[in-house]
């Protein structure tokens, strides 16, 4: 008895103080509880929201190449209207014009080709072949003829006028200097002559239109070089440059002296020359 009273006594001391602190406070799990069920809610949210976006596939690319981004479509620039042109005002110059020939080219030819006559014209001799003149004089005209012996030599030619008488029609003069050696050997000089040849340019080309005419040319009188005497340091320049010289006279010009001196040429014929010393 007193062994279950004493355990009763322990019993009533062990419960007499409810240790209330441990038991869990109802209004503080309904709070959790609420607290998880809306965590897992806005969990459940997000999820379905990641979920449902569409899958992005990765580009391809190559080892080492950069994915150039597209370069931006420019801005149209506007262009502004323009006026309408004027058309240009007709020209007053045909199509033959523009084919027509200068008339100095014209005379050129025509001067070249009276040249060219003349030299064949004067060298038939009794060596020549009559195939150029034959070519070049009008057909109904005859070649000259020479004996056999007969050499005739073309020293120069050159035309000094030419005269347009109609449209493509020119008469050009020409001066000739010649030699003729009567037994083919002995030449004598002939006095410089003028021949006055007719040629005609057309599309075809030049034509001598007939036989030329043929004058003795008259040398104009000579005129005078109007010369000085020459300064003594003048013509002691002169001596170091033409040795043996003689001064025939002088004048001062832009570049100095123009002196006239007595030269010895080839073969021994003294000739006189000009020569300017500064």
């Amino acid at each position: 008895m007193h062994t279950f009273a004493k355990m009763e006594d322990k019993r009533e001391e062990i419960y007499e103080r409810i240790p209330w602190e441990t038991i869990d406070n109802p209004r503080k799990d309904q709070r959790t509880l609420l607290i998880g069920l809306a965590a897992a809610v806005v969990a459940g949210a997000l999820v379905y929201s990641f979920m449902s976006r569409p899958a992005i596939e990765p580009v391809p690319t190559q080892p080492g190449v950069t994915e150039a981004l597209p370069e931006p479509e420019p801005t149209p620039i506007p262009v502004p209207t323009l006026p309408p042109v004027a058309p240009a005002p007709q020209s007053n110059i045909s199509e033959a014009d523009l084919y027509a020939v200068a008339p100095e080219t014209l005379r050129s030819v025509a001067s070249a080709h009276a040249e060219w006559f003349v030299i064949e014209y004067l060298s038939y001799d009794g060596s020549s072949d009559n195939a150029n003149l034959r070519a070049l004089l009008p057909s109904d005209i005859p070649l000259p003829s020479a004996p056999p012996e007969t050499l005739v030599f073309v020293e120069w030619v050159g035309a000094m006028a030419v005269e347009e008488v109609e449209v493509g029609r020119y008469r050009v003069e020409v001066v000739a200097r010649y030699m003729v050696a009567a037994d083919g050997q002995t030449f004598q000089r002939v006095a410089p002559e003028v021949l006055v040849v007719e040629v005609v340019v057309d599309d075809s080309g030049p034509h001598v239109t007939t036989a030329p005419t043929v004058a003795t040319l008259t040398p104009l009188p000579a005129a005078s070089a109007q010369l000085t005497e020459v300064p003594t340091e003048i013509a002691a320049n002169l001596s170091d440059a033409y040795p043996g010289s003689e001064i025939v006279g002088g004048k001062p010009n832009e570049s100095g002296w123009m002196l006239v001196i007595l030269n010895l040429a080839a073969g021994g014929v003294i000739r006189p020359v000009s020569v300017i010393i500064p």
